[in-house]
């Protein structure tokens, strides 16, 4: 690791004025493709790994085509912090306040609710908002003030993200070195790229047999979008293990899944730390598979019901140890995060800039989004605790992807929602309680999973750029400057992208707008604040509360036990992963690579089975862009 003075003369620029407009480019085409594949065909171009974004993999296109004689490697790594094309699940998130009215219509709890909430949260005139639903109009300008306030919302949650990843960028990168499995495959090509082999075919077939094997596997999984009579399964690069299925249901009922095998997903298991990825397979598998036994055979549940049913509910247990996972980073970072504050107080290197600014941002998307519901009527006081706990699963979710590189559970942010309004309430404010006061305040928790999710805009997603950034040399306020500006541009200029698509098709006339007109097809009552201000809210008793515990002591002891002792392997890490999805993807590359490692070595390793897996994963994901972008056109 570079001393921070060496690092300043090492380090070289990347934001420029042709990166800049590339990026933009690249960034309002994204937009387009993933609004269509997603809301129209369920399917889209957003990576299965944080870190790993679909600009990369433009990127990766660009080495070839451009990358020797127009963009230097840290033009091109500040590209990947420019323009990850965001979750846009998230986008519709934003959307469905301006509905309400519409949908209030036909649902009498939605109208009472409504009673409550100012116009300028959701305009009043249903006529405003039927082109949206309808098809074939042009976006109205009563409803812009109304969508600029969902915009600023959307900003100052980007800027929490963002400047979330930042203050704890040094720490994993540069202090713990943690391993980044998804940016690997980047520090792979950038490392063949400066020593002038990348192109070179006889010294990196394995990259190149892994690439067109990739390629190949992306083009069967799109079939089903272009042939009729192939079987569409729920996105591109998955395949349904049913046959799995059934074989472990005829043994126990109790055991249901989300049995699919991702083939990319296998070659991030497979480029992950072996005790890692051990470590999420065991866990996994004992959750999938062994633990349905057990709670059946010791009669917790009836054969076929879910195991979570019974008195010990593993899947809760899993999304609360992301709140412990990020609770024990938060506090063996303590030392690390009190040096990064005394930058605040000195003039020195780029790098007390850089963290000096990532302070600065991050106290500053806290007060901006604080200050707007408090304008709104919120609670401040219980805003201020779900945003601490929050914060406590961003931090969570980020060790995860800088240690995995994979995605894990997201449901995180609804424990930190519901233990805020549990609170609430044994304080003594009603349930519910009829106010704008509580309605607004209810209405500062409305961010979910879509947040954490894998491929979006998330803290994790934003973590990996910063040892990518590490390892190139690239200039960190250059990399944080195009994090803002595709934050300003995904907030104001793609959410009016996807309204004014809403406008132009219909919201009914496509199946996955969730947060606009999904919930209302499947009949569940839009506005989640409707419960709390109209009918009860969610509370947690002492089920609950006994598992969050559990999840805080268990982490912690994991954590100590891998500190402690050499011979523990297991990682807090893999404690999170709450799906049989991750045994079934982890149990082959685990195997294998330590069959690898044993038998061939570690240079056999790192000379042919790790540049394939790179090409490999290069090669799904770069013909998946390709297909999913002419798929769109069509």
């Amino acid at each position: 690791m570079a001393a921070p003075e060496a690092q300043a003369v090492e380090v070289r620029r990347g934001l420029t004025l042709r990166v800049l407009l590339i990026a933009v480019a690249v960034l309002l085409v994204g937009f387009y493709v993933n609004l269509r594949n997603w809301w129209y065909k369920g399917i889209t171009t957003q990576p299965f790994l944080p870190g790993l974004s679909f600009s990369y993999l433009i990127m990766l296109l660009t080495l070839p085509i451009f990358g020797r004689h127009i963009l230097t490697p840290q033009e091109l790594v500040t590209f990947m912090a420019f323009a990850p094309i965001g979750y846009i699940g998230f986008m519709s998130w934003a959307i469905e306040p301006l509905t309400l009215a519409y949908w209030a219509q036909t649902d009498p709890k939605l109208a009472t609710l409504l009673d409550y909430v100012p116009p300028v949260w959701a305009p009043r005139d249903p006529r405003l908002i039927e082109g949206m639903v309808k098809g074939g109009a042009a976006v109205p300008a009563e409803i812009l003030g109304a969508l600029l306030l969902q915009s600023l919302i959307l900003f100052s949650i980007m800027l929490i993200v963002v400047f979330s990843a930042a203050i704890f960028a040094r720490r994993f990168v540069e202090v713990e070195r943690l391993g980044f499995p998804a940016v690997v495959p980047a520090i792979e090509v950038f490392r063949r790229y400066e020593e002038k082999t990348l192109f070179k075919l006889r010294e990196n077939w394995p990259l190149y047999i892994g690439f067109a094997v990739g390629l190949i596997i992306a083009v069967y999984s799109m079939l089903p979008y272009y042939i009729p009579g192939f079987t569409a399964y729920f996105a591109w690069g998955q395949f349904w293990w049913g046959d799995w299925e059934r074989f472990w249901k005829s043994l126990n009922p109790s055991i249901s899944d989300w049995w699919m095998f991702v083939p990319s997903l296998n070659a991030l298991f497979f480029i992950m730390p072996l005790d890692v990825a051990a470590s999420v397979c065991i866990w996994t598998g004992f959750k999938s598979i062994v633990w349905p036994f057990i709670v059946v055979g010791a009669g917790w549940v009836a054969p076929g019901a879910s195991p979570d049913t019974g008195p010990v509910n593993l899947g809760y247990f899993t999304f609360a140890c992301a709140f412990g996972l990020g609770l024990w980073t938060l506090v063996f970072a303590l030392p690390t995060l009190r040096a990064s504050l005394k930058s605040l107080r000195v003039k020195s290197s780029e790098v007390e800039r850089f963290e000096k600014l990532a302070w600065i941002g991050f106290a500053a998307g806290w007060l901006i989004y604080i200050l707007i519901f408090a304008a709104l009527g919120a609670h401040v006081g219980f805003t201020l605790m779900f945003l601490i706990l929050l914060f406590l699963a961003f931090t969570g979710h980020q060790r995860i992807s800088a240690e995995t590189g994979s995605w894990y559970g997201a449901w995180a942010f609804d424990i930190a929602r519901i233990v805020t309004q549990t609170t609430a309430y044994a304080s003594g404010i009603p349930n519910p309680w009829p106010s704008t006061t509580w309605w607004a305040t209810l209405a500062s928790m409305r961010i979910r999973d879509e947040v954490s999710q894998s491929g979006g805009y998330t803290p994790a997603s934003c973590i990996g750029i910063w040892k990518l950034a590490h390892e190139t040399r690239t200039s960190y306020r250059d990399i944080m400057i195009a994090q803002l500006l595709f934050a300003f541009i995904y907030a104001f200029i793609g959410l009016l992208i996807g309204v004014s698509l809403l406008y132009s098709i219909g919201a009914e006339q496509w199946r996955n707008i969730w947060y606009v007109y999904g919930r209302r097809r499947y009949g569940i009552t839009m506005a989640n604040e409707v419960a709390g201000v109209v009918t009860p809210g969610p509370t947690y008793g002492p089920k609950e509360f006994s598992h969050i515990l559990a999840a805080f002591v268990v982490t912690g002891f994991v954590w100590f036990m891998r500190a402690k002792f050499p011979w523990w392997f297991f990682a807090p890490v893999a404690l999170p992963f709450y799906s049989g999805y991750f045994f079934i993807n982890s149990m082959i590359p685990v195997i294998l690579k330590f069959l690898i490692l044993k038998f061939l070595g570690i240079k056999f390793y790192e000379k042919y089975a790790l540049p394939a897996a790179v090409g490999y994963i290069v090669g799904t994901g770069f013909g998946g862009f390709i297909l999913l972008t002419i798929h769109a056109l069509r």
